[in-house]
C-alpha cells in the first residue's frame, strides 16, 4: 500500500476516534479504488458497497473492519484517554493527520509537564519550534523530526 493511501486510511481512522467523525464519503471512495486496484477482502467490499450518504451510524462497523483487514489501529472516540492517544499519535506519525490537527490534539490531552515522558516533552519543544519557524524547508524537516520521534519513541 503506498503512503498516500495509508495516509488517507489513518485519516479515517483518526475521525474515528476524535470528535470529527467518521469520514464515510472518503472511506467510501478507498474502498472502491481499492477494488479497482484488485483488493478483493470481504471487508474492503462491504465498504465500497455503500451508497454516497450512508450515516456515520450505519458506516461505523463496516469501515472499523476494513481498517483491521488493513492492520490500521482503530479506537472510537469513547475510547479510554491513553488508547485514544495512541492512535492519535500512530495517525499523525503515518501522515494521517496534518501538524494542525495533531497540535490541536496534543496540547488538549498533554499532561502537567511532571507527568510527561522525554518524549512528550521533546515533541512538545519541536512543536514550540515549528510553530516560530518561517522557512518551509525547516518546517519540513522538524515535522518529519517530530513524526520520527513518535514513531521511535512514543508510549501513551
Amino acid at each position: 500500500m503506498d503512503e498516500a493511501r495509508t495516509a488517507a486510511l489513518w485519516r479515517v481512522s483518526a475521525g474515528i476516534a476524535s470528535s470529527a467523525g467518521l469520514f464515510v464519503e472518503e472511506a467510501i471512495q478507498l474502498a472502491i479504488e481499492m477494488l479497482d486496484e484488485g483488493d478483493q477482502r470481504g471487508a474492503v467490499l462491504d465498504v465500497a458497497a455503500l451508497s454516497p450518504g450512508t450515516s456515520q451510524a450505519d458506516a461505523i462497523e463496516p469501515v472499523i473492519h476494513m481498517l483491521a483487514a488493513l492492520r490500521i489501529d482503530v479506537v472510537q472516540s469513547s475510547a479510554s484517554e491513553p488508547d485514544r492517544t495512541h492512535l492519535m499519535v500512530k495517525a499523525f506519525a503515518n501522515g494521517g493527520l496534518s501538524v494542525e490537527q495533531f497540535e490541536g490534539f496534543w496540547w488538549s490531552e498533554l499532561p502537567p509537564y511532571d507527568g510527561q515522558t522525554d518524549t512528550q516533552r521533546r515533541v512538545s519543544i519541536l512543536l514550540d519550534q515549528l510553530d516560530h519557524e518561517s522557512n518551509p524547508a525547516r518546517q519540513a524537516a522538524l515535522t518529519d523530526e517530530i513524526k520520527n520521534l513518535l514513531r521511535q519513541n512514543f508510549d501513551p
